[in-house]
Formats: structure tokens, sequence, C-alpha cells
């Protein structure tokens, strides 16, 4: 019997681009209409800090980086209106990335039943 992901290979590897598309977006369907395992949260040791110049945007994608595997759902609303109060009402980055760290360290402590304190 051949190994299937070898075959998968092979075959993507011989489509053209469009059908190449085609293939990923229906293995992204597939992938959606199948139960979903229920995961593990394990927070991190340590996040990384990010850099000085840091925007609000490379700060979520830092934390979600960080914070892999924590169900962000819950954090969706929250980090929206803390991004809004960045764009909108012109909130220093700095304050709006350190409620973010807070956020997310808040979050990972209730996901494990931990204190992020």
């Amino acid at each position: 019997m051949p190994d299937p992901q070898a075959e998968l290979i092979a075959v993507f590897d011989a489509l053209d681009a469009t059908a190449r598309q085609s293939l990923l977006d229906f293995a992204r369907f597939l992938l959606t209409q199948q139960p979903q395992a229920e995961s593990v949260f394990h927070p991190p040791t340590q996040v990384p800090p990010g850099p000085p110049d840091e925007t609000v945007v490379a700060a979520l994608r830092r934390l979600r980086l960080a914070y892999q595997g924590l169900d962000t759902d819950s954090l969706l609303t929250r980090a929206s209106a803390l991004m809004g109060e960045h764009l909108m009402q012109g909130r220093d980055a700095g304050s709006v990335i350190a409620d973010l760290e807070r956020l997310f360290a808040a979050e990972a402590g209730r996901q494990t039943g931990a204190s992020s304190d």
C-alpha cells in the first residue's frame, strides 16, 4: 500500500497553480469538518519581550506565538477594544501592549486554573 502522504504530495506536485489552490481549499474545509481533539494548553515559562519600538499588531503576533494553544476566542473582544483605543483614540502603543500582555497572561491563568500574578 503506498504512503498516503507521499501520494498526496505527488498529486499536489503534478497540479497547476489553480488546482493546487483548490486542493488546499478543500483540505482546509475537510479539516474544519473533523471533530477537534481537546487540546491541552501549556503556558509558556517565559514570554519574550518585544523590541522597544514594537507595534501593537506585532505585539499581538508575538503574544499569539508565545501562548500557542491558548483559546484566544475569549480574548478577541477585549483585544479588539484595546486595538481600537490605540487606533481610534490615540492611546500610547506601549500602554496598550502592556495591557495585552496582562490580558494574555490572565487568560492563560484562567485556562490552566493558575494565577497570572
